[in-house]
């Protein structure tokens, strides 16, 4: 009898506890409950503010703000990785891992933020849109041309907006070679460019506007230059991307304007308001 009442103890023993009443209030029949895990809210918060402080602060400012959160980030791991396990309640050590991973991410998107920052601050090409000096610049496509109409009127835009990536600039007697993102207005002849096209654009640099992450936009005084070779590919992938925009414009506008982005890259029927969020 002795032998057998151990035996029965034994489980109780080893769990730590006797077994819990099914109508007690740890061992309830209902379904069990739904916790909302935020975990992922801090880092993005973090991650977003950090790219949105670029687009305002100077370089100087955001190699501050990149320093103190890589500095905060590691203070948090160096005081997980120096307590030990028993004094280290489980919710406050995931509160202070995840923080310390958010402060880390964050600092990264700031050193990013810091190098395209610099483009609109430092440097010859900074002082010559600041300036708004005129230059000659070879330039790469790097969207698809948005038309820019006006409200109230029909017809067919007299004016495009173009994303471009720089690979030469002559200003003031200077030839900069540099790859900076510009956005180049112009006329009719700029909406039929195709992204990855060079062409030559003339005209007068000027600032971005303020909260852009380009480094400034370009006036064109004259149409784009001759393109260099590949035509033939170029055109097809135009002709593509403007099948799928057609096709896709059935749709919402938000959905109309996302899907062909998401598949070709053709951005040309966002809205400025949902390109920039």
């Amino acid at each position: 009898m002795d032998a057998i009442r151990d035996r029965l103890a034994l489980p109780g023993r080893r769990g730590g506890a006797a077994p819990r009443d099914s109508a007690g209030s740890d061992g309830g029949t209902g379904p069990p409950r739904r916790r909302t895990d935020l975990r992922l809210a801090l880092p993005a918060a973090m991650v977003w503010g950090a790219s949105l402080a670029g687009l305002w602060l100077t370089p100087a400012a955001l190699a501050v703000l990149c320093l103190g959160l890589a500095a905060l980030g590691a203070l948090l791991l160096a005081r997980l990785r120096g307590r030990t396990p028993a004094v280290r309640p489980q919710g406050r050590r995931s509160f202070r891992a995840t923080s310390a991973i958010a402060l880390l991410l964050a600092a990264a998107a700031a050193a990013h933020s810091s190098v395209a920052a610099s483009q609109r601050f430092d440097g010859p090409l900074a002082e010559a849109i600041a300036g708004g000096k005129t230059a000659v610049a070879l330039v790469e496509v790097a969207g698809a041309p948005r038309p820019l109409g006006r409200p109230g009127l029909a017809g067919p835009p007299e004016r495009w907006s173009v994303p471009v990536l720089t690979r030469e600039v002559a200003t003031g007697g200077v030839v900069l070679r540099t790859r900076a993102q510009l956005v180049v207005m112009g006329g009719g002849a700029w909406g039929t460019l195709v992204p990855g096209q060079a062409v030559r654009a003339t005209g007068k640099l000027r600032p971005a506007d303020p909260g852009r992450y380009e480094a400034g936009t370009l006036a064109a005084s004259s149409a784009p230059g001759p393109a260099d070779g590949g035509s033939g590919l170029e055109s097809a992938a135009k002709d593509l991307r403007s099948r799928f925009v057609s096709a896709a414009a059935f749709l919402a506008p938000d959905a109309a304007g996302l899907l062909p982005g998401m598949v070709t890259g053709d951005t040309s029927a966002l809205d400025e308001g949902l390109e920039n969020a």
